[in-house]
């Protein structure tokens, strides 16, 4: 499989390579209002999935009611 990758510079002057799809996210439920497609960097080692909170709330997540969690990562990427 090909998938397209953008080029980010990073702050040592080299850069990066990043995989992304373009993606709609929505619930399953018929009739749930899905997002605009944006960008999303796929991260096969990731253990979660991580979005903005606008597009949780857009979709109708209540975002304020879910769990915090602290995350870490080996890139400065974001």
């Amino acid at each position: 499989m090909r998938l397209p990758c953008k080029v980010f510079p990073v702050q040592d002057g080299s850069h990066i390579y990043s995989a992304r799809l373009t993606v709609s996210i929505g619930l399953p439920h018929t009739h749930a209002p899905r997002t605009k497609r944006f960008e999303a960097v796929i991260d096969s080692g990731a253990s979660r999935c991580m979005f903005n909170a606008d597009i949780g709330r857009f979709i109708g997540l209540d975002i304020e009611a879910g769990r915090l969690e602290q995350t870490v990562g080996i890139s400065s990427l974001s």
